[in-house]
């Protein structure tokens, strides 16, 4: 059985969200919302590993 590939647009939008995810961090961070700015950052690091992960497995799966 031939296994999958992640599909190149779901990398792109996981690394785009992080990227929005940080920005809204920063918003927080500067409206003295700290717990909202450390949840948003643990979960742009968690959609930034998942795309890396997703770039290294289709790199292996070429």
């Amino acid at each position: 059985m031939k296994k999958a590939k992640i599909h190149p647009l779901t990398i792109v939008s996981l690394i785009i969200s992080a990227i929005a995810m940080v920005t809204y961090a920063y918003n927080q961070f500067n409206n003295h919302k700290l717990t909202h700015g450390f949840i948003l950052i643990v979960l742009a690091i968690l959609l930034s590993a998942l795309a890396f992960s997703g770039m290294i497995i289709n790199h292996k799966r070429q």
